[in-house]
């Protein structure tokens, strides 16, 4: 009796030994979409059919997930982040070629990680070659449609997958140009990409973002004021407390002013005012008390002595 117990406890130690070196041994790996952001080391075969580079890399999609990825997500935190790997690998195949490894190329990037038993993680990344066309998600031309889920709002892409979750309280189309305007919770308006990354935070006027006059829409930074184009890339830094939208190829611009609220609707007041070009350069000193649009070529200006006069658009007074 004696000894059966000593065996039954034996086997029981054994079994939870087994238990524990098969949940400590484990390996995930998978197979992801990444775009070429940069090259920086080329691609290089040598003399013993190695290959060598290294790539900062934009991963776009995962399209096959194996070992125990599904119950760990492992492979998840890949999408839609950035890195820079240096690929050291003897399993050359012929799909490589220097004319696949160049910058804005997709990619098939295979990941791969052994944990054995308690020991430190093995990590390996292959390049396994071009994309099939299922395989690629073009985000530059990837159309997105709002879907609606518990009163939120979130974008999908024509197969009805979710790109970017419902979180929105408002939701715009996207425009053709790749960004569109969310309202999240007490955040109010943002633009944001197809990533669901924010850009900026657009000028709201009559409680809806800023409209495109000539290209380009007014944007806010830290109470200051620029403009942004159709693609939401910063074209003139937010260097003003205001500006009027373009006309005519010049927007007035203040330093100095400040809202004057007539109910819910405010007037700017004080400050210098001048203009600015598309570029941003500033073609008409800021010693206006006061100016507003162009219009044939002619805009009206307020001096410091409060008389108004005419100015063309290289700010010579016309009389």
């Amino acid at each position: 009796m004696k000894y059966s117990k000593l065996l039954w406890a034996l086997t029981f130690i054994l079994v939870l030994i087994i238990v524990n070196l098969i949940h400590s041994s484990s390996m995930v790996d998978c197979d992801m979409v990444a775009k070429i952001i940069k090259v920086k080391t080329p691609f290089n075969i040598d003399k013993d059919r190695n290959y060598t580079c290294e790539l900062e890399l934009e991963f776009i999609n995962i399209i096959r997930e194996g070992g125990h990825v599904r119950n760990h997500g492992a492979c998840q935190k890949f999408k839609k982040t950035k890195q820079t790997i240096s690929f050291k690998d003897n399993d050359y195949n012929n799909v490589l070629t220097s004319d696949l490894i160049k910058e804005n190329k997709l990619i098939v990037i295979k990941w791969k990680r052994v944990t054995n038993q308690g020991k430190k993680a093995i990590t390996r990344w292959t390049i396994v070659g071009a994309p099939s066309k299922e395989d690629m998600i073009d985000y530059d031309t990837l159309k997105l449609k709002v879907f609606e889920d518990n009163e939120k709002y979130g974008y999908k892409d024509e197969k009805g997958n979710i790109i970017i979750p419902a979180k929105y309280i408002v939701a715009d189309e996207f425009s053709d140009e790749g960004i569109a305007s969310v309202i999240v919770d007490s955040e109010g308006w943002n633009i944001i990409n197809k990533h669901g990354e924010v850009i900026l935070k657009p000028f709201i006027f009559d409680n809806v973002p800023d409209t495109f006059e000539e290209g380009l829409a007014r944007y806010v930074d830290n109470d200051k004021m620029g403009f942004y184009d159709k693609y939401g890339k910063i074209k003139i830094y937010a260097n003003y407390d205001f500006a009027h939208s373009f006309v005519e190829g010049r927007a007035s611009v203040c330093n100095g002013c400040t809202r004057e609220y007539i109910g819910e609707h405010y007037i700017m007041v004080g400050g210098k005012w001048g203009f600015i070009d598309k570029e941003g350069k500033l073609v008409i000193d800021m010693i206006y008390k006061d100016a507003k649009y162009f219009s044939d070529g002619v805009a009206e200006v307020t001096t410091e002595d409060g008389e108004v006069i005419k100015i063309d658009k290289d700010g010579n007074v016309i009389k």
